[in-house]
């Protein structure tokens, strides 16, 4: 089967909920699964071994996490040779008129890093009780 790395930001801990849910998933299927926090990756650390990449970030102040920006930009090339996903979770994911400005949000994240990813997904969030962004 699949080697799938499912490297995520969380600025409440919500993002963090639905990756693990996403590798339980993987793994219960027959996959291998890989998750990761964009904010403790290290530098050295080879994606050219996954089969699959899924990225997921979630909006905090306006914006995607700072780690995942800077892992995607720096690993795009890498990322538009393996099949990939994009999900953000959002409290703006809920509600016809807040799917637009979700929407937006990738779009944005998107012509900042100048990568395209194989699939778009958005989740509506929750506040989570975390303070933190990574």
């Amino acid at each position: 089967m699949a080697s799938f790395l499912v490297l995520y930001g969380t600025s409440e801990g919500q993002t963090e909920k639905v990756v693990t849910r996403i590798g339980d998933v993987l793994i219960d299927r027959g996959h291998e699964a890989t998750t990761v926090n964009a904010s403790e990756i290290s530098p050295e650390f080879a994606i050219d071994d996954f089969d699959a990449i899924l990225v997921g970030a979630s909006i905090y102040t306006g914006k995607h996490q700072t780690s995942v920006r800077e892992f995607v930009t720096a690993h795009r090339n890498t990322l538009a040779t393996k099949p990939t996903a994009f999900f953000q979770g959002s409290l703006s994911s809920t509600g016809e008129v807040r799917e637009v400005q979700a929407a937006g949000y990738v779009e944005e994240f998107i012509e900042a890093t100048d990568w395209q990813p194989d699939r778009i997904a958005l989740f509506g969030s929750a506040l989570g009780t975390r303070s933190t962004v990574s």
